[in-house]
């Protein structure tokens, strides 16, 4: 969010004591980790690193043989998340934990059981938003309504107030290229009134009114989408103002009366993937 430059990052990573460090992103971001390990361990040599998100997931083996990496999480990272950090806080056995890959202190490397995906999403705990600079995240959010803002970092203090979030988690397809081929989560959706509710909580505490939902697929259970919409048209009534959102979705699946509904409820942006390159396969 702070778009530092290098020299900006080192100083505060030689400045800040911590007690874990844990890095996330997509593969793309490789190139950035392996920059940024060796400054990390350069100032804080015993704190352990951990590496999530899908560039952890597809590369767990290089990513622990070619860095300075002690544990790669796979999967959701919640539930893992919090038992791997109890374990390292009373210096316990990692074989224990489950979901994740970690390298001793020889250098071997262990693999350890699969974590079973989140049967209940509603048991997810909303985001400590108040340790972020929320200032910036919320506006430069992903999507619309400014779009592509949020790649080169700007601020436009004009827009309304926006803010990402989830609905679902998964994706019931099998796309070689994508991340769920080695992630392998099932999915599985919020119920609308968890996800309504924090809607409204973030429009009663930071004023936002258009959402992005940064799900892999949004429209899958029709049910869902029909009573979401609904709430949401529920929402702009009792707060007196119009909620928008946007989110992703695939072709297939649209019907006429699902985007009106959609649009009737204040969606504004459909994203859809580019299945194939070939008109043929399409």
């Amino acid at each position: 969010a702070y778009r530092w430059d290098r020299t900006e990052v080192e100083n505060k990573i030689r400045d800040t004591e911590f007690d874990i460090v844990g890095i996330g992103g997509i593969v793309t971001t490789y190139k950035y980790i392996k920059w940024l390990i060796p400054i990390l361990k350069k100032y804080h040599l015993d704190k352990k690193i951990i590496i999530g998100g899908s560039v952890g997931a597809s590369i767990p083996k290089i990513m622990l043989e070619r860095n300075l990496v002690d544990v790669v999480c796979i999967g959701e990272g919640e539930e893992t998340a919090k038992e791997l950090f109890n374990v390292l806080k009373n210096n316990e056995d990692l074989s224990k934990v489950k979901g994740i890959w970690y390298k001793d202190n020889t250098g071997r490397i262990y693999q350890n059981e699969k974590r079973s995906p989140i049967r209940d999403l509603d048991n997810t705990p909303l985001p400590a938003w108040d340790i972020f600079p929320m200032d910036i995240y919320l506006r430069n959010p992903v999507g619309a309504p400014n779009r592509n803002k949020w790649i080169d970092g700007s601020v436009d203090n004009s827009m309304e107030l926006s803010m990402n979030l989830f609905a679902t988690r998964g994706c019931p397809y099998q796309c070689i290229y994508c991340y769920h081929d080695f992630m392998g989560y099932r999915y599985r959706t919020r119920s609308p009134e968890n996800v309504v509710m924090e809607m409204e909580i973030l429009y009663r505490k930071y004023k936002v009114l258009y959402f992005h939902f940064i799900d892999d697929e949004f429209v899958m259970k029709k049910d869902f989408v029909y009573k979401f919409c609904n709430l949401v048209k529920e929402l702009s009534k009792k707060i007196g103002h119009k909620i928008t959102w946007g989110c992703s979705g695939r072709v297939n699946l649209m019907t006429e009366d699902l985007i009106s509904t959609m649009s009737g409820a204040g969606c504004i942006l459909i994203g859809y993937g580019i299945e194939s390159g070939s008109q043929k396969m399409l």
